[in-house]
Parts: C-alpha cells; structure tokens; sequence
C-alpha cells in the first residue's frame, strides 16, 4: 500500500469533513455560535467612533466660528482706521460738526429747489 502522503492531492476535505470536526461542525449547524467578546468589542468600538465623529463636529464649528471672527476682526480694524481718517479731516475742518451738518442741509435744500426749477412738469 501508498504511504499516506500519495493520497493528499487525491483526497480534498473541507475543515468540516475531518473526522475529528464532524461533530463540533454538526453542532455548530443547529447552534449559532456568536463570538460575544468580539460583539462587545465591535459595540464598543461603534460607540467610540461615534463620540469621535461628534468631537470631530464640535471642533470643525469651533474652528470655522474661530476663522470669521478672525475675518470680523481684520474688517473691525480696517473700519477704525477709516474712522481715525474721518475724525483726523474733521479736526482740519474750519467748521464744526454742526455747522457741517447745518450746511449740508441748506446744499440738499438748494439742490432739491433746482431740480423742481429745471424739470418740466407733466400735464396730462
């Protein structure tokens, strides 16, 4: 008789079809077997990843919240200066601020009184 080595590329068996594994497997068959550290571990992980997920959502609305008050604070700084401009011509000014103010609105009287004076009027 062949030594045992001859028949092993004859012979083909499924892990299920060893002598020594028929029984565990027909077991297994009408048993469901769950592997419960690997659930637990699996649950745990889901449940990780989830705080994460959110962490990670709090920190991008952090960061963008942190970027527009870095853009309000640029236009915050460019409109002071503009005011320091506006406050500098004032001082030049030979008139004060209500004297610019009573001005202005004796210009926009005129300019109105003009407007009427040259405009045709409508007759229907």
């Amino acid at each position: 008789m062949p030594a045992a080595d001859a028949y092993t590329g004859f012979f083909v068996l499924e892990v299920n079809e060893m002598p020594s594994l028929r029984g565990k497997a027909a077991a297994a068959a009408n048993e469901a077997y769950v592997d419960q550290p690997r659930v637990k571990a699996l649950k745990d992980e889901l449940e990780m990843t989830k705080k994460f997920e959110a962490t990670q959502d709090r920190l991008f609305k952090v960061a963008q919240r942190l970027h527009d008050l870095k853009l309000l604070a640029e236009k915050l700084k460019v409109a002071e200066a503009d005011l320091a401009a506006v406050q500098g011509e004032l001082k030049r000014a030979p008139w004060s601020p209500e004297e610019i103010k009573e001005l202005t609105t004796r210009l926009r009287a005129r300019r109105r009184i003009s407007r009427s004076a040259t405009m045709p009027s409508r007759t229907s």
